[in-house]
């Protein structure tokens, strides 16, 4: 791995594989260079090649640049056209805000939902906004005791089991989830880089 000035382990911001049998590469952009037109222009040349998948270099999470292409769309126009704002279009107040915006913007891309999304007052799709960042943000929270829990026990299933650690030593009890399966997202990957970001989901 490669050390950064300080003998540390560098992190990369963001990992662009493009794997096909007769090629196999990988290069590293920054964050901020990751939507620019250069990068997008990389991967486009990349694409005519193979598949190409997108790592984040501290999470380890991955997407095919397919997909990262389609939803970063829905968070510009999440963006654009915010749900919860529509006269003034401010902007979210954090990145959860704005994954919320984006989603919903999906929802109603949809013919079924559209028409009922629409007929919601300003004041109802506010709360509706502002609890589903919560949501966002408590999984967030969330990943540091399951990351801990993963480093102390090996493998967890995501989601499964909430940590509550008292406050007397070694003495760590779990609460059992309703739904274990849909309490997080799966990402994509092979199930290596899956195995990987459950471990250091961040």
């Amino acid at each position: 791995m490669d050390e950064d000035e300080l003998g540390k382990p560098a992190v990369r911001d963001i990992q662009i594989e493009g794997v096909d049998g007769a090629f196999d590469y990988v290069g590293y952009v920054s964050r901020k260079q990751l939507d620019d037109d250069q990068t997008k222009e990389m991967i486009a040349d990349l694409q005519k090649r193979g598949v190409v998948t997108i790592v984040d270099g501290k999470t380890g999470l991955s997407m095919e640049a397919v997909a990262y292409k389609a939803s970063a769309q829905q968070l510009d126009w999440g963006a654009r056209y915010p749900y919860d704002d529509p006269e003034d279009s401010a902007p979210a107040v954090d990145w959860a805000h704005a994954s919320v915006r984006g989603i919903l913007n999906e929802l109603r891309d949809l013919p079924g939902i559209k028409h009922y999304m629409d007929d919601i007052d300003v004041a109802t799709r506010v709360e509706i906004v502002q609890g589903l960042a919560d949501v966002v943000r408590a999984a967030f929270i969330r990943r540091a005791a399951l990351s801990t829990r993963a480093d102390r026990h090996g493998d967890v299933d995501i989601g499964s089991e909430i940590p509550i650690v008292s406050r007397e030593a070694d003495n760590t009890t779990y609460a059992q989830e309703r739904d274990p399966e849909s309490a997080f997202p799966q990402p994509y990957g092979t199930s290596a880089q899956r195995s990987e970001s459950e471990r250091n989901w961040a």
